[in-house]
């Protein structure tokens, strides 16, 4: 299954990451998010498609590989 993250530096909340259907919807909330701060991107800002397993097992290992660490 494709998912989208969208990336984005929040000045209180650090790195924040959001998750979307379609590329489109995470575009258009990184230009949101942006225009609400009033600056064009910091750092490592961005959209990007993530493939993620459907199957139990290997979704297991999909989480224990990428999201296994602390934001802070």
């Amino acid at each position: 299954m494709k998912v989208y993250r969208c990336d984005f530096y929040d000045q209180d909340e650090g790195a924040t990451v959001s998750w979307h259907s379609n590329k489109k919807e995470a575009e258009d909330r990184l230009k949101q998010l942006q225009l609400d701060r009033g600056a064009t991107a910091q750092g490592p800002e961005g959209v990007a498609a993530i493939e993620i397993p459907s199957g139990k097992r290997d979704l297991i290992d999909w989480l224990n590989e990428n999201l296994n660490r602390d934001n802070g």
